[in-house]
């Protein structure tokens, strides 16, 4: 199961994800954000893997859909928490300070 919850702040798109991302449940975020993303024109996006529990290649693929999407509008992405180690994401210890980073 995966709940996501988006909040857009100063420019700024934070996703929470909650759960499990994996190839039954991918699809979710990817038919939620990446419209989102695309229709808003969004360029900065930070995903919060706080109480994210688990992620396997088809939901990290996922995450790079989101990530190419916003640097397709000249953004970008940073991770709270990249405890899965993920590669070509930006990290930063808390929203607070991704807000920081990315403000302009």
């Amino acid at each position: 199961m995966l709940n996501i919850n988006m909040e857009y702040k100063s420019g700024i798109l934070f996703v929470r994800l909650i759960g499990s991302l994996n190839k039954l449940t991918a699809n979710k975020l990817v038919d939620t954000l990446i419209p989102i993303i695309i229709s808003q024109g969004i360029k900065n996006l930070v995903y919060n893997f706080d109480e994210l529990v688990s992620i396997d290649e088809v939901g990290s693929k996922s995450l790079l859909l989101g990530y190419n999407a916003i640097l397709n509008n000249n953004g970008r992405v940073l991770v709270v928490n990249n405890k899965f180690n993920l590669e070509f994401y930006k990290e930063t210890n808390n929203e607070l300070s991704a807000l920081k980073i990315l403000q302009i």
